[in-house]
């Protein structure tokens, strides 16, 4: 057993890793799949990458600012990492 989560591979892939070795791909094997990738399947998966990431966007904290009846000041400055 190489690690943790082995066991979901082999599950979900039919496939067992002998080493962490057998899960390194090369960029060049990445850029060659995404190359021969049908056209709408490529498109599926940039609507689904696009949409996840504005869900995401819209999950982070918002900054807002009000000041209450005696005039002090509240609010939260949110932080986007993204």
């Amino acid at each position: 057993m190489i690690g943790l989560g082995c066991e979901h591979i082999e599950m979900f892939d039919r496939w067992k890793p002998n080493s962490s070795e057998d899960l390194i791909v090369s960029v060049e094997n990445m850029e060659r799949a995404y190359k021969n990738l049908d056209s709408e399947l490529k498109n599926a998966l940039h609507l689904a990458y696009d949409r996840i990431e504005e869900y995401h966007r819209k999950l982070m904290p918002k900054s807002w600012l009000e000041y209450d009846k005696d005039g002090a000041m509240l609010g939260q400055m949110g932080q986007s990492s993204l």
